[in-house]
């Protein structure tokens, strides 16, 4: 997911196996302000505020129902060269098999993921490094 203006694109996605699974669009417009793709992006962009504050320090963030009903997520910051923020990465399906202990589970493999992209994007931790890539605090 990357970032235009007030909204993002979703860019890739991968569709699991089961018959029941939450589908976006390549190319999609999303709100940045719903959703924890959205959210993280706003947050890794200096977004004022209690919530992404806290997004900031725990390196990610969980959405239950906020974007669509019955959809869950859970999503960490990308950055490219420079450490500039690119997007976000996550995990999203049907609140039914992505309950909140669930999606926390999920956060370290997302973060993971999203640190090992960022590394291969930016390069070496450097100055312009942000201080929180993605965190894990269980």
């Amino acid at each position: 997911m990357y970032a235009r203006a007030t909204y993002a694109h979703a860019s890739r996605g991968v569709e699991g196996p089961q018959a029941v699974r939450h589908h976006v669009r390549i190319g999609e417009r999303l709100p940045l302000d719903k959703g924890a793709p959205g959210r993280v992006i706003l947050a890794f962009s200096g977004e004022k505020g209690k919530v992404y504050e806290e997004i900031r320090q725990r390196g990610y963030h969980i959405s239950m129902g906020e974007r669509e009903p019955e959809v869950s997520s859970v999503a960490a910051p990308v950055f490219s060269l420079g450490w500039r923020l690119l997007g976000s990465m996550c995990i999203s399906g049907p609140s039914s098999r992505l309950s909140k202990s669930r999606l926390e589970a999920h956060a370290k493999t997302v973060m993971d993921a999203a640190n090992q992209l960022s590394y291969a994007l930016a390069g070496s931790r450097s100055a312009q490094t942000p201080q929180v890539v993605s965190t894990w605090h269980p």
